[in-house]
């Protein structure tokens, strides 16, 4: 359990020291509001398809290994994310936020990976 806490704590400091710096580096600004805003028609529909499609798998798994689908599910959700901004968005630079929440979920699942297999 200490491992979990250790392990996701470097996740989220890294994640945090990076995107301020990226902020302050490119004046990326805010998107007004709180919900995610879709590039497009087909983001949105990628967005929704992923998300329905993971929790079918959870369903489908009788719910073994959740913490590992939803994790899955944030790496293939920022992936799709960092490339739909990147197309149709490229010149705003907030790509660069959802490529750095994509490495920072792939950044925990190989510290989780070397973790498990240490301990």
């Amino acid at each position: 359990m200490v491992t979990f806490i250790v392990v996701l704590s470097a996740a989220i400091l890294y994640m945090g020291i990076t995107t301020w710096g990226l902020k302050t580096k490119f004046t990326i600004t805010e998107r007004e509001g709180v919900r995610y805003h879709h590039v497009n028609g087909t983001h949105k529909f990628l967005e929704y398809g992923t998300f329905f499609f993971f929790i079918i798998m959870i369903i489908l798994s009788k719910g073994k290994n959740v913490l590992d689908w939803i994790l899955f599910y944030l790496i293939f959700l920022y992936a799709i994310r960092t490339f739909m901004e990147w197309k149709y968005e490229r010149e705003q630079q907030r790509f660069l936020l959802s490529l750095n929440i994509f490495m920072a979920c792939l950044l925990y699942l190989a510290l989780a990976s070397v973790s498990i297999l240490i301990y």
